[in-house]
């Protein structure tokens, strides 16, 4: 079974009305000014698919931008409904090229507490590094998409945690 999540761009007025627009561009284009466009609230809208949680980390590797609203998304439907790790690891099965998008996208993390994925002589490492020695954890994998389903799972609800704890999710 596929999860999907259904959410809508939608820009709120604070004030009252809405519309539904793509980005605050098509705000302004509305006639709205900036300012008043950064005031105004989004839900997004997109249909995830274990592929397309997926691809993620392959749109990191091709591009070295993070995609955080589709993160964001994949990490709301995590929330929602569980995504299964035998569902990320089946589509990861069919594109091993995702897999190293979503190592670059371990490798290029400068920040701590964080997740992390490496892959070594046919072994691949999923840990927790904190600078609280406590809190450090890993395992080991010798298949290299069970432990990509795996780490996607860990940063969908790492983001939702650091989301939380700013008071944005």
């Amino acid at each position: 079974m596929t999860a999907t999540a259904t959410w809508q761009n939608k820009a709120v007025n604070p004030s009252g009305g809405s519309g539904v627009f793509r980005n605050q561009s098509h705000l302004v284009a509305a006639g709205l000014p900036l300012p008043f466009c950064s005031r105004i609230y989004f839900t997004h809208r997109l249909n995830m698919t274990p592929l397309e949680c997926c691809e993620i980390g392959a749109t990191y590797g091709n591009t070295r931008e993070r995609d955080l609203r589709s993160l964001e998304c994949a990490a709301r439907l995590h929330a929602e409904m569980p995504i299964n790790p035998a569902e990320l690891e089946r589509e990861l099965r069919q594109r091993p090229d995702i897999v190293d998008g979503w190592l670059r996208w371990a490798e290029d993390k400068r920040w701590s507490p964080a997740w992390y994925f490496t892959a070594d002589d046919g072994h691949c490492v999923v840990g927790y590094f904190s600078t609280d020695d406590s809190e450090c954890k890993s395992a080991t994998f010798e298949d290299r998409f069970k432990a990509c389903a795996v780490f996607i799972i860990r940063e969908l609800e790492n983001y939702r945690s650091l989301r939380e704890e700013k008071g944005k999710w």
